[in-house]
């Protein structure tokens, strides 16, 4: 009657957290318990204590330092920014490597052995939670197909007037 999966969830980072509170689902707990968040709360007041009080824990055991701390980034042996942090806040910060600082243009994806490093130090007290991602797209908009074991075509078919529909020499379709 009273079970819901956010507040098994919170019951299991509480565990976790005297068990072994270095342990990575912590972290992956805490991130999912706030992800179900909707409009500031989750789905009931059961929910809302059993979470809460979880997240109380959380907080004063791994964010019991206030940060104080630089932190810095490179890529092999270039420095690619810092960013300094003093006290709580949620501003977040950017630094944006070019996509040819990763990979050289006349590269194809079969040919790339050259690996790098992203190296970032924290310098302080105080915990630093960062996000690294890709965004990109390829030079050519016009790619070749592949095929992993399954294909998807699409096809336009003229309900009334097949003039309403024709495919163009170059693979488009005129609609």
């Amino acid at each position: 009657m009273l079970h819901s999966n956010q507040r098994t969830d919170a019951i299991l980072l509480e565990s976790f957290l005297y068990i072994d509170p270095e342990s990575t689902l912590c972290t992956k707990l805490c991130k999912g318990l706030q992800a179900h968040k909707v409009k500031g709360a989750w789905k009931s007041t059961q929910e809302n204590c059993f979470v809460l009080i979880a997240l109380d824990k959380y907080f004063h055991m791994k964010e019991k330092d206030t940060p104080e701390f630089v932190a810095n980034i490179w890529l092999d042996n270039d420095y690619c920014g810092q960013h300094e942090y003093k006290g709580r806040t949620t501003n977040t910060y950017t630094v944006n490597i070019p996509m040819k600082a990763l990979l050289p243009l006349t590269s194809s994806f079969n040919t790339i052995n050259d690996d790098k490093s992203l190296i970032m130090q924290k310098v302080g007290n105080g915990r630093l939670y960062y996000r690294i991602a890709l965004n990109y797209a390829p030079s050519s908009l016009q790619l070749n197909a592949v095929n992993y074991g399954f294909k998807i075509e699409r096809t336009y078919t003229a309900v009334n007037d097949s003039s309403h529909v024709q495919k163009q020499s170059d693979g488009t379709w005129k609609l």
